[in-house]
């Protein structure tokens, strides 16, 4: 399990349509809102997770991943995922 804090800069609604648009472009699901969710992808790796925002940080749970992959690298990724 990794868990991992995000700072962002956009209003919270903006964040999830960026996060949510992002994750389904890849063929992964996304179930949320400007509080709290749940994400799946399978492209490139296969990842399980859950995120709660608060104020200007959104916090989050990576709940399954393959044990080869580090946190760090599914953080970058995510990260840029929410550009």
């Amino acid at each position: 399990m990794c868990q991992f804090t995000i700072s962002f800069t956009q209003s919270a609604a903006e964040l999830v349509a960026t996060a949510k648009k992002a994750i389904e472009d890849r063929g992964g699901t996304f179930s949320g809102d400007t509080a709290s969710g749940d994400f799946k992808l399978n492209n490139p790796i296969r990842i399980k997770g859950r995120y709660t925002l608060s104020g200007q940080n959104i916090d989050i749970v990576i709940t399954d991943k393959p044990m080869l992959v580090p946190c760090s690298m599914i953080k970058n990724k995510l990260q840029e995922y929410l550009q």
